[in-house]
């Protein structure tokens, strides 16, 4: 087995796949790696590279903008959510007070006409007794 491996697998190649047969160029893929760049024909020349540093930073400056414009707004709507809280709390408080006014009143209320009906009944007591008096002075 002295020839093996064969010497089509053994010999220096172009990183593209130069000199093979059968192959066309579109259907040759790229290289992967650290080495990649330097013999992709779509990697972006090192005189790029600042550029695209530059759109990074750029981007982030962006974005930390975006977020701090976002932080202020929901630092903004925290402050209505707790006006709203405290107006909601105080306006409990207020309808717990009006509803304990409104049962004291209801109970006065029934008292008073409690009171009412007692004294009708009185005067009633009275007339009848007055009709009643007034009927054995005459017999």
């Amino acid at each position: 087995m002295s020839g093996w491996p064969p010497k089509e697998l053994t010999a220096p190649m172009d990183p593209h796949g130069a000199g093979l047969t059968g192959i066309s160029d579109d259907a040759r893929l790229p290289l992967e790696g650290p080495h990649a760049s330097a013999h992709d024909p779509f990697a972006q020349p090192p005189q790029h590279q600042p550029d695209r540093l530059q759109e990074a930073l750029g981007t982030a400056e962006r974005t930390i903008d975006v977020g701090a414009s976002i932080l202020a707004q929901l630092g903004s709507q925290r402050a209505t959510l707790l006006q709203a809280r405290d107006a909601v709390e105080s306006t409990d408080s207020k309808l717990g007070q009006a509803n304990h006014l409104i049962s004291k009143m209801f109970a006065r209320a029934r008292t008073q006409k409690m009171a009412l009906y007692a004294i009708v009944l009185v005067l009633l007591i009275v007339i009848v007794l007055l009709i009643f008096a007034k009927n054995n002075q005459r017999r």
